[in-house]
């Protein structure tokens, strides 16, 4: 008689070869991981064209010129956007991520 396998918590390994992760553990973890990040980047990216914009007036000291920078950063952004939405129906996520990068 053999005896019954034992219960091995996944990840660890059993003999010479490692035991594969719970998918959705995995996959809770990096959608809550991949959350966070978007929203520390949204933050940082409002932080940089409000602080560029600060930037702009007091190098030039003209409203009206940091207004103009604002909205160049906003409409090239979308603008962008267009294309890149296209890339990645054609060609897959990471293909419309990677110029962003």
């Amino acid at each position: 008689m053999t005896a019954a396998p034992e219960s091995v918590p996944s990840g660890i390994s059993r003999g010479s070869r490692p035991l594969p992760p719970d998918r959705a553990a995995v996959q809770r973890r990096t959608v809550k991981v991949l959350m966070a990040a978007q929203v520390v980047i949204g933050i940082g990216m409002g932080a940089v064209i409000s602080s560029g914009g600060l930037l702009i007036e007091h190098l030039t000291g003209s409203e009206a010129a940091a207004g103009f920078a604002t909205t160049l950063v906003t409409l090239g952004a979308a603008l962008l956007s267009v294309p890149l939405a296209a890339l990645s129906r054609a060609r897959g996520r990471r293909a419309g991520l990677a110029p962003a990068g």
